[in-house]
C-alpha cells in the first residue's frame, strides 16, 4: 500500500481556492433553485391575475421574495438564528400591512401575501439544502393556485355531508390507525387489524375519486362519460340505476348498455392499481389478464357505440353514489374483508387452491375489492418471506412466493368475472328487452376471455 501524499506549504493556497470554488458552486445552486421556485409562484400569481386588479407580487417580486428569504438563511447559518427571525418578522409585517391597505380597497383575498410568505420559506429550505423538498412544495402549491375555479366548483358539488363523511373518516383513521396492533392474530392468523383498516381507507380512497368525479361532471358529458367516472365509484350502482331507467326509456337502451359495460371495464384497471398498490410484484402476473379483459369491455363498448345510431341527447339524470368516505360503509367494507380473509384462509387450508377459488366466485357476488386485497396481501407476505430468506431457504421460498402470484391472478379474475356475472344478471332482472339484446353479448365475451386469461396467462 503506498505511502499517502505529503500536502507542502506550497499546496495550501490550492486547496483553500478548491474548497472555496466548492462552497460557492454549492451555494450559487442552492439559490439558483430557489430564485427559480420564486419564479414558478410568481408567474402562477401573474398569470392568473384579471385585468385591472392590483397584485401584491408578480412574475419580478416573487423571485426576490425567495432571495430574501435565502440570504436570511445564509446570514443567520445556525450561529445568528435572530437575523432570520428578524427577516421572517419583518416581510411578514410587510405583508400584513399589505393586505390591510388592499382589504381597506374592497379586495378581501389574501391567496398572493400568504403565497408571499410561503416562498420565503421556500428560499430559507435551499439553503439549508432542502431543494428537493421545497421544490416539490412549491410545485404542489402552484398546482393549487392554477386550479382556483375547478376547486370552486368542486366545493359547491359537494354538499356538507360528503365533507362531514371525510373528516370522521381523516379523524378515525389518524387516531385509530397508529393505536391498532400490527401482528395477525385470530383463526389461521387471518386477522391484522392495522392492515385491514389501512385497506379499507385504500379502497376507499378509489371510489372517493370516482364519486367526486361523478358529482362534478354528473352526466353533462354524456351517458357514456358518466359510465366511465361511476365505474370508479361503484361499477355495480351504475349497472343498477341505468338497468332500472331502461325500462322508463328503452329507446335509450343502447346509451344506457355502452354506460353499463365502460362501468365494468373500469373495474379491471381499477383492480390493477390497488393490486400494485399493495404487492408491486403482482403486476408481473395480472396485468396480462387485465390487459385482455379491458380490451374486451373497450372493443365491446365501442361496437355498441358505432353499430347502431344515436336517438337522443344524453339524460341529465345523475347516478346516485354513495359517499364511500362514510364511516358506517367503511367499518362495514372492514368487516366483510375480516370476513373474506378468514373464509380465505380456511378454505385455501382445507381444499387448497380449489377452495380458494370458490371463495372468490363467491365473494365476487358482492364485492371485488375483497379479494383483491386478500390476495395481493399474501402475495406481498410471500415476497417479504422470501427477500428476508437464509441463502439455503431463499430458492424455495422465492417458488413459493411465485406460485402464490399465479393463485392470486385466477382469485381476482375469478372473482371480477363472478362480479360481471351479477351486474349481466341485473341488466336482465332489473332491465327491458332492448337493453338485455345488447348487454349479454357484451358481458358473455367478457367472461369467457376473461376465464381463458385466467388460465392461460397465468
Amino acid at each position: 500500500m503506498a505511502p499517502p501524499a505529503k500536502i507542502t506549504a506550497m499546496d495550501i493556497p490550492g486547496l483553500l481556492a478548491a474548497a472555496v470554488q466548492e462552497d460557492f458552486s454549492s451555494l450559487a445552486r442552492r439559490g439558483a433553485v430557489a430564485v427559480l421556485l420564486g419564479l414558478l409562484v410568481g408567474a402562477e400569481r401573474q398569470f392568473s391575475r384579471e385585468e385591472g386588479e392590483p397584485l401584491f407580487a408578480g412574475v419580478r417580486t416573487f423571485p426576490i421574495i425567495a432571495m430574501l428569504g435565502f440570504a436570511g438563511a445564509l446570514l443567520a447559518d445556525g450561529r445568528h438564528p435572530l437575523i432570520l427571525a428578524a427577516v421572517l418578522i419583518g416581510f411578514g409585517g410587510l405583508v400584513v400591512a399589505t393586505y390591510v391597505v388592499t382589504s381597506l380597497r374592497g379586495d378581501m383575498g389574501a391567496t398572493t401575501e400568504i403565497s408571499a410568505l410561503v416562498v420565503i420559506l421556500f428560499g430559507a429550505l435551499c439553503y439549508h439544502g432542502y431543494e428537493g423538498f421545497a421544490s416539490a412544495l412549491a410545485v404542489v402549491a402552484t398546482l393549487f393556485l392554477s386550479l382556483r375555479q375547478a376547486l370552486h366548483r368542486l366545493v359547491q358539488k359537494l354538499v356538507r355531508d360528503d365533507v362531514s363523511a371525510v373528516l370522521k373518516l381523516a379523524i378515525v383513521t389518524l387516531i385509530v390507525l397508529p393505536l391498532l396492533p400490527n401482528e395477525n392474530f385470530g383463526p389461521y392468523g387471518a386477522w391484522n387489524p392495522y392492515r385491514i383498516w389501512k385497506y379499507v381507507v385504500l379502497i376507499a380512497g378509489i371510489s372517493f375519486a370516482g364519486y367526486v368525479a361523478v358529482k362534478v361532471f354528473g352526466a353533462k358529458k354524456g351517458i357514456g362519460m358518466t359510465g366511465i367516472l361511476g365505474g370508479l365509484a361503484s361499477s355495480t350502482a351504475v349497472a343498477l340505476a341505468f338497468s332500472k331507467r331502461s325500462r322508463d326509456e328503452p329507446h335509450m337502451a343502447r346509451e344506457f348498455a355502452v354506460a353499463i359495460v365502460l362501468a365494468s371495464t373500469i373495474m379491471f384497471p381499477r383492480v390493477l392499481i390497488t393490486a400494485a398498490v399493495i404487492s408491486p410484484s403482482l403486476l408481473t402476473f395480472l396485468w396480462k389478464p387485465i390487459a385482455v379483459l379491458t380490451a374486451a369491455g373497450l372493443a365491446a363498448s365501442g361496437i355498441l357505440f358505432l353499430r347502431h345510431a344515436r336517438t337522443t341527447a344524453p339524460s341529465e339524470e345523475p347516478v346516485a353514489t354513495k359517499n364511500p368516505f362514510e364511516l358506517g360503509s367503511a367499518i362495514k367494507f372492514g368487516v366483510f374483508l375480516a370476513l373474506i380473509f378468514l373464509v380465505t384462509r380456511a378454505a385455501q387450508d382445507q381444499f387448497q387452491e380449489k377452495g380458494l377459488y370458490a371463495a372468490s366466485i363467491l365473494a365476487g357476488l358482492t364485492d371485488v375489492d375483497a379479494i383483491t386485497v386478500q390476495s395481493s396481501n399474501d402475495v406481498r407476505d410471500r415476497v417479504t418471506a422470501a427477500r428476508n430468506a437464509e441463502e439455503q431457504d431463499r430458492r424455495e421460498a422465492e417458488e413459493r412466493a411465485r406460485q402464490a402470484m399465479g393463485t392470486a391472478v385466477t382469485a381476482i379474475v375469478l372473482a371480477m368475472m363472478s362480479n360481471t356475472a351479477v351486474k349481466c344478471g341485473m341488466t336482465v332482472a332489473a332491465g327491458s328487452k332492448e337493453l338485455r339484446r345488447y348487454t349479454i353479448p357484451s358481458f358473455g365475451a367478457m367472461i369467457v376471455l376473461g376465464l381463458l386469461s385466467a388460465f392461460l396467462l397465468t
